[in-house]
């Protein structure tokens, strides 16, 4: 019991956001298309057009999302890579 009020007594940092601007710097710095960057996140294209133009308000989790496809992904010129860090899963 003393370990959940530990942690509910700990100070909490603010939420983790991203804008618009920043999903397609993001984006482009990665050489990605609005597709591409879409099939990675497991939504349709329009919604990343959306995100990026302003039509549409970015997720909270976004940024959570795309610092994960960092941490599985290298990125390349040629696109997303076909050797994500983690292996194939047994």
């Amino acid at each position: 019991m003393a370990k959940t009020k530990e942690f509910l007594d700990r100070p909490h940092s603010e939420p983790v956001s991203i804008n618009r601007l920043e999903v397609r710097s993001w984006r482009r710095q990665r050489w990605l298309t609005q597709p591409q960057l879409a099939q990675l996140l497991g939504v349709r294209p329009q919604t990343v057009y959306r995100w990026e133009s302003g039509e549409s308000s970015v997720p909270a989790f976004l940024k959570l999302a795309l610092d994960q496809l960092d941490t599985l992904h290298y990125w390349s010129p040629d696109g997303v890579d076909a050797l994500a860090r983690l292996g194939p899963v047994s």
